[in-house]
């Protein structure tokens, strides 16, 4: 058992350093432990009330230490930060900047390519950025931001520059009169317009008046090496004819000439191989199954000047020209007797008897007549031919007729021949003479009918067999008739509409 602790006894005055020192120092550390204490708790408190108010100040207003492209927009409202940006940034985007891109050079200027700094969302994005920070660190917090920058949908570009943009040219193969050829390919390039606008935006705020940029490389699917050796194999295939079946009977063969001229390289899976191209082989395929092949016909209207009718559509028949290409090369592939098998597709009308009947165009509600008198024979064609252009057309119920987009420009190529037409008054000889009549015709029929007429246009001088503002005049890229059918019935003129 341990021996009791001696009592503590204070030592005399002036007897030197001990305990009682000893413990006065403790206290005094203690005491000065909790000043400290209190000290930084009122200093946390302070600040937290600093802070506080702080927040309060500027909780409508931009972070304080928060700037665009360098230009201080901390402690404004948004409306005066907007000011700001307009008076100080804005016009930082009308500099011309001389862009190079790869071997073309130009100057651009961002302003006047319709790229904008979007004042309104750029203060948006401010007035979300270092809220917590400028509270936590004032005085010492700052950020410059990005201002938003906004270009149209498809930039314009100097012409120049958009001429680099070209696609990759695969390698080809041709043969004609058994020898084969290559046609190397090619690296494309592709270029990015809204990107350039926006690197000349960003140059011109940074005070650039150079900036290099280069388009992005894009490679061939099909090299020219994998067209080399692709080569023999295509000699291969065009080597001969092949016969063509319909049913399991030949009704012909593509010739070797016809072959070699379809004759290409694709990319199957990653690899060069030989086919044939079926858009060159379509047409040789169509000539060798003759009438086998028609187009469908739509259902019709018929009259006989007071009645209408119905003339049944008509089923087509055609192939899948893809389908008859591959059949095509795998018989070719196959040699031996090189037989393509031909299946054909039958192929509806747009506009079926059934969907015609449904509209129930029996009756005749208005019509109009205007005689040719003593026209020309060119005349009387170009009317003829107008009207079999127009002949069958139907005007949905909505739907805006347009005359000049429904029979299209009167032009030597399409038939029309010289005739006679007003221009400024007077009556000139003019290709497509006697559009008026059959327009007028129309226009005094739709009248009659009481459809919404929304163009029409009186000749330059009266024309008495139409009657007293009964005419309408027409030419291609100038006045135009046209109404709307404001009925609930598809409206249809079987002799003057297609």
């Amino acid at each position: 058992m341990a021996p009791p602790t001696p009592a503590r006894t204070p030592p005399t005055p002036g007897s030197g350093p001990g305990p009682r020192t000893v413990y006065r120092a403790t206290q005094r550390r203690g005491r000065t432990s909790a000043r400290t204490r209190q000290l930084i708790v009122v200093g946390v408190v302070a600040l937290l009330t600093i802070g506080v108010i702080r927040g309060l100040m500027i909780r409508g207003d931009v972070a304080p230490g928060v700037s665009v492209h360098g230009i201080d927009i901390g402690g404004l409202s948004p409306a005066e930060a907007k000011a700001k940006l307009k008076t100080e940034l804005v016009p930082q985007l009308d500099r011309t900047v001389t862009v190079t891109l790869d071997s073309q050079t130009a100057p651009m200027n961002p302003a006047e390519l319709d790229t904008r700094i979007d004042v309104t969302q750029t203060v948006d994005r401010a007035m979300q950025t270092g809220r917590l920070q400028s509270l936590l660190l004032p005085f010492v917090y700052s950020h410059d931001m990005a201002p938003a920058i906004t270009t149209p949908a498809k930039p314009r570009i100097p012409a120049n520059l958009r001429l680099i943009a070209e696609p990759a040219r695969n390698a080809r193969v041709q043969i004609a009169n058994g020898k084969t050829t290559i046609s190397p390919a090619r690296d494309g390039h592709s270029i990015s317009p809204r990107m350039i606008v926006l690197a000349s935006a960003n140059a011109a705020l940074a005070g650039q008046r150079k900036l290099t940029l280069r388009s992005q490389v894009t490679k061939p699917a099909i090299s020219t090496a994998a067209a080399k050796a692709a080569a023999t194999e295509a000699a291969a295939l065009a080597s001969s004819p092949v016969a063509l079946n319909v049913d399991g009977n030949r009704v012909g063969a593509l010739s070797t000439a016809v072959l070699q001229n379809a004759v290409m390289v694709r990319n199957q899976d990653g690899k060069a191989t030989i086919a044939f191209d079926a858009k060159v082989l379509a047409p040789a395929v169509g000539e060798v199954l003759g009438d086998r092949i028609r187009e469908p016909q739509n259902a019709m209207w018929d009259t006989n000047g007071q009645r209408a009718w119905v003339e049944p559509g008509k089923d087509g028949i055609s192939f899948d020209a893809r389908k008859v290409a591959d059949a095509v090369r795998t018989a070719a592939i196959e040699g031996g007797a090189r037989q393509a098998d031909v299946k054909l597709i039958r192929t509806s009308p747009n506009r079926s008897t059934e969907d015609a009947e449904k509209f129930g165009i029996t009756t005749k509600t208005a019509g109009a007549t205007t005689e040719l008198g003593d026209s020309s024979a060119n005349r009387i064609h170009n009317v003829a031919l107008m009207a079999e252009i127009l002949d069958n057309r139907l005007v949905m119920p909505g739907e805006q007729f347009s005359f000049n987009d429904a029979v299209g420009p009167r032009s030597p190529e399409r038939g029309f021949l010289e005739g006679q037409a007003i221009v400024g008054g007077l009556l000139i000889p003019s290709i497509g003479g006697g559009v008026c009549q059959v327009a007028s015709t129309l226009y005094a029929a739709v009248f009659s009918a009481g459809l919404e007429i929304d163009e029409r246009n009186n000749h330059d001088f009266y024309i008495y067999h139409y009657g007293d503002g009964m005419d309408a005049t027409v030419s291609w890229g100038g006045p135009d008739f046209s109404f709307t059918n404001n009925t609930g019935h598809p409206s249809a003129d079987p002799r003057h509409g297609r």
